[in-house]
């Protein structure tokens, strides 16, 4: 069990230069990076083991909101405003994934992310109501490794490092068709572990950790649906806690 309190950095895919004579907003382009709350976030991962050979598999759930002060959009009329904007991200991410361990210390990775994103925007504009801005996939594998090492009696050090391929489907208000896109994934985390003594004949072993942990995505050049094709990034890192037990 895993514990993350980390923020979202994002370019918002999308800032709105239009609204409609309903109200409506209209995505036109990719302009403002903006940090995202706070937040904190429980990741369940189950795994086994036999022999070098591993398997686990984790799924969680995130939420983080972003408010730009200054936002700009351009009503009927021809008018440009500025005023602010708030997004709420609600993300699902799930992870599949094999290694071999090279040595007791070492071991090679490789997995399978799966992430579905929405996104809802609300204008500091009396009359307009809160919309769906985007909706987004994410599919990609990820190659990496993992070490882990004793340092000083209960204590240990850990890290891991992972990159891969990602494919991205972003389907914009209006649009019957999802965008796609190539991109990448570059996850890293390192932290320290403190082994529990433990008496449970049923637990072989268990350990507490503290860690920082990073995930990026990077993305190629979205388009058509906005006004130029732009590569941006979200980042996702901050601290975590975990608790580990051997049955």
């Amino acid at each position: 069990m895993k514990v993350w309190n980390s923020s979202w950095f994002s370019y918002l895919p999308g800032y709105y230069a239009g609204i409609s004579p309903l109200g409506v907003p209209s995505v036109a382009d990719s302009v403002d990076a903006i940090e995202g709350a706070r937040k904190t976030t429980t990741l369940p991962v189950v795994g086994i083991r036999s022999g070098n050979f591993l398997l686990s598999a984790s799924h969680a759930r995130y939420e983080s909101d972003f408010r730009s002060a200054h936002s700009s959009v351009l009503s009927p009329t021809g008018q440009n405003i500025l005023t602010s904007r708030s997004d709420h991200l609600s993300r699902k991410e799930s992870d599949l994934t094999a290694g071999y361990s090279l040595t007791p210390n070492i071991a090679l990775t490789v997995g399978y992310k799966h992430a579905s994103e929405e996104r809802d925007t609300s204008l500091g504009i009396t009359g307009t109501a809160t919309t769906r801005s985007f909706e987004a996939k994410v599919k990609g594998l990820v190659f990496g490794v993992t070490a882990n090492f004793p340092v000083r009696g209960g204590l240990g050090f850990y890290g891991l490092a992972g990159y891969g391929p990602a494919r991205l489907e972003t389907l914009l208000p209006g649009q019957n068709a999802a965008i796609t896109s190539n991109g990448r994934y570059l996850i890293s985390e390192i932290g320290l572990t403190y082994s529990l003594v433990i008496t449970d004949a049923f637990v072989k072993g268990a350990n507490v950790g503290l860690g920082y942990r990073s995930q990026t995505v990077k993305t190629d050049g979205v388009g058509p649906g906005f006004l130029d094709q732009r590569d941006y990034r979200d980042v996702k890192d901050g601290v975590t806690l975990s608790l580990t037990v051997a049955l």
